[in-house]
């Protein structure tokens, strides 16, 4: 069975959060002497209290947390929505650059085309470290988002095409049910072994980039993004059922 933590920041240390849900979902006897890929939310160039990224600082208790682990190799990444910025300018901007103590890496220099199991498209150019990584931590924001109604641990896979193929993705699809249908083939691609959600500073309305920040003050984690996004949307005061990324989740 899927388990979901919600863990508080007010009262607690990040770093203390992050070893607790590491020991919890036994981490450190999966990616010693693995190639772990840490994928957080980099959506543009947003400082982090824009609320629009994740925060560096659950990025910096990952990475540490990870390196007293031993694994082979540690890749800090995303694809950005932005292609006016250089990926390391945006990463600068959001403070993942520093967080990632050395582990950041630009991602989308090396690609790969990989079979897609979709009404939609057949296939798909993909991050190669996506494919080639032991051991996948997918690190999203707790959003709103305007088409979607949430963005969360399955949309944030979405992150795994480079550039501007994800805008033309967006072309496919005549409605929403069919666009949460795309998210899902894609987040199937490489499903996360472990997720793990910054709920520090959420953000309500406008979303992804322009809704209003909110104080949770929460790290959520779960070895399951379908149920932890049903989580953040049961704490948003949704209700899963009547969000159509949800169902087809399910």
């Amino acid at each position: 069975m899927s388990k979901v933590i919600i863990s508080d920041v007010q009262n607690n240390e990040i770093s203390e959060i992050i070893k607790n849900i590491f020991e919890i979902f036994g981490v450190e006897d999966k990616v010693k002497d693995k190639k772990v890929l840490v994928k957080p939310n980099i959506l543009g160039p947003f400082p982090p209290e824009r609320g629009v990224t994740t925060d560096p600082r659950v990025i910096s208790a990952i990475v540490q947390k990870l390196k007293k682990y031993k694994p082979e190799e540690i890749i800090v990444g995303d694809n950005s929505g932005s292609i006016h910025f250089e990926p390391l300018k945006i990463a600068k901007i959001t403070g993942i650059l520093d967080a990632s103590d050395g582990c950041y890496s630009n991602i989308a220099r090396e690609v790969l085309k990989v079979k897609v199991e979709s009404k939609f498209i057949d296939e798909l150019f993909i991050s190669r470290i996506v494919k080639e990584a032991d051991y996948v931590i997918n690190v999203p924001k707790f959003k709103t988002h305007m088409l979607t109604t949430i963005t969360g641990a399955i949309k944030n896979m979405f992150g795994i095409i480079p550039g501007g193929k994800k805008a033309q993705l967006h072309t496919l699809n005549r409605s929403t049910y069919e666009f949460a249908e795309l998210l899902v083939d894609i987040y199937q691609i490489r499903i996360p072994d472990l997720n793990i959600m910054d709920a520090i500073i959420g953000m309500e309305g406008a979303g992804p980039t322009n809704g209003k920040t909110k104080i949770i003050n929460k790290i959520i984690s779960s070895d399951n993004a379908i149920s932890l996004d049903s989580v953040m949307a049961v704490m948003m005061g949704l209700k899963p059922d009547t969000i159509e990324l949800l169902q087809v989740a399910k």
